[in-house]
């Protein structure tokens, strides 16, 4: 009976562990990402479009998501892109994302150039903002340890009885 009742207090301890991971997944992809990105060409750029797009969220939190489509040559040749920053997605951890979309919004409505940062190996790929953002990645690495921790917590009934035989 108590091996049951370790079974289901086990079970919220899977999706959590499972948060964790795809956290963890997400921390190492920013970081990889990042340090490449370190490595690239800065280029010019035409801004085609750029700013931001406002959410409102439960709370009366706002999330910004910056926008961009550019173009650049590389190498002689004519390439498009839209990619912002390292990080994808919209967030509202700090203000980088909101400050990423007034800075392209202001360039497009100007008609300034932009830098974007060419892979050299795969020139198609480009970014605006090559820069890690700490704050997000603090933020990420907080909550993979969080449920990491609770995940561990729920399941550790069922990984210390595991080999052990059933008492009658």
């Amino acid at each position: 009976m108590k091996h049951r009742r370790n079974l289901f207090l086990a079970l919220p301890g899977v999706p959590l562990c499972v948060l964790a991971l795809m956290l963890s997944y997400s921390i190492g992809g920013t970081l990889w990402r990042a340090c490449a990105a370190q490595g690239w060409t800065a280029t010019p750029a035409e801004l085609l479009e750029g700013g931001f797009k406002k959410t409102s969220v439960l709370r009366g939190g706002t999330v910004y998501k910056p926008f961009a489509t550019y173009t650049y040559v590389f190498e002689g040749r004519r390439y498009e892109g839209s990619r912002v920053s390292i990080t994808d997605g919209e967030d509202a951890v700090g203000d980088t994302q909101q400050r990423l979309g007034q800075q392209l919004a202001e360039a497009f409505s100007r008609g300034e150039t932009i830098t974007v940062y060419v892979d050299p190996n795969q020139p198609e790929s480009a970014v605006y903002d090559r820069m890690l953002r700490w704050e997000l990645l603090a933020y990420r690495t907080a909550g993979a340890l969080v449920f990491g921790v609770l995940g561990v917590a729920f399941l550790w009934p069922v990984l210390r009885s595991v080999g052990k035989q059933p008492a009658d």
